[in-house]
Parts: C-alpha cells; sequence; structure tokens
C-alpha cells in the first residue's frame, strides 16, 4: 500500500512538473526555407557572376511529378555581386521552445563555367532549428558561401 501510494504522489509531482515546465504548445505544418548563396573565387576571393544555384530538395528528389508553385524558386543565377536566393517549403514541427524544419539529405549546388562544380547540405543533422516560436508563419532564411576552385 506504502509502493503504491507514493508511486501515486511520485507520478502526480512528475505530471505537474512536466504541465507547467514543459512544453505547452506542440504543432506540424511547413514552413518555407530561404537559401541565400554567395559564390566566390577561392583564390582571389572576387565574386562570381552568373553562376547556377540548385537547391535540390530530398523530398522533391523522392516525387519528381511535385509540381513547382510560387514562391519556389530551386535554381537561380548568381548576380554581379555573386548571391542568389533559392527556396522551398519543408516539413516543420514547432512547440514553445522553436522550429525544427526538416530537411532531410537535401543540397544546394553551385556551378559556374571554369570551376569545379561544389555542393553542401543544407544540415548536416537532416534539420534546421529556429529559436523564433511559431516560425512557420514568418520567413526562415539561412546562408551559404561556395568558394569556387578553378578547373
Amino acid at each position: 500500500m506504502t509502493y503504491l501510494r507514493r508511486a501515486f504522489w511520485t507520478i502526480l509531482v512528475l505530471g505537474t512538473a512536466y504541465t507547467v515546465l514543459g512544453p505547452t504548445f506542440i504543432g506540424c505544418g511547413s514552413a518555407w526555407v530561404t537559401v541565400r548563396v554567395r559564390a566566390i573565387d577561392a583564390v582571389t576571393k572576387d565574386p562570381i557572376p552568373a553562376a547556377t544555384v540548385t537547391l535540390i530538395s530530398e523530398f522533391r528528389t523522392k516525387t519528381p511529378d511535385m509540381l513547382v508553385n510560387p514562391p519556389t524558386v530551386l535554381t537561380a543565377e548568381t548576380d554581379k555581386d555573386g548571391y542568389a536566393t533559392v527556396k522551398d517549403m519543408f516539413g516543420a514541427g514547432f512547440d514553445n521552445t522553436g522550429t525544427s524544419i526538416g530537411v532531410g539529405t537535401s543540397s544546394v549546388r553551385c556551378q559556374a563555367p571554369g570551376y569545379l562544380l561544389a555542393e553542401t547540405r543544407l544540415s548536416p543533422k537532416g534539420r534546421l532549428r529556429f529559436t523564433n516560436f511559431l516560425i512557420y508563419k514568418q520567413p526562415s532564411s539561412i546562408e551559404l558561401s561556395f568558394s569556387l576552385k578553378r578547373q
């Protein structure tokens, strides 16, 4: 009987602590991820205009017939300062501590004439973590820089 009473009080205290201290809002949905890329020459550090930047979304790779709707931008060309922006929607989960956007093995590729192709994953962990609450309603962006080597 004492064991049951102790177990009851332990569960009650832990449950109350989790309710008070734990996440109070949990949800899932989708979020836009904007990737701003800068392409520069690895030696001179000069910007590389007209480089092609491609967002390779893991989900779209698995379902190639998936429609591409605006404001999705999967391929862009860098401007005179070496900048380009690509954007797509990914699945997201959120709570009162922030948002996790599942990007899986999605990557960004950068290539330019006379340079070796470069590619990097959006996140080595397969997710992007933002501490802004409900970021799925706000723009979320990351910046990547590519130092391209000449062929």
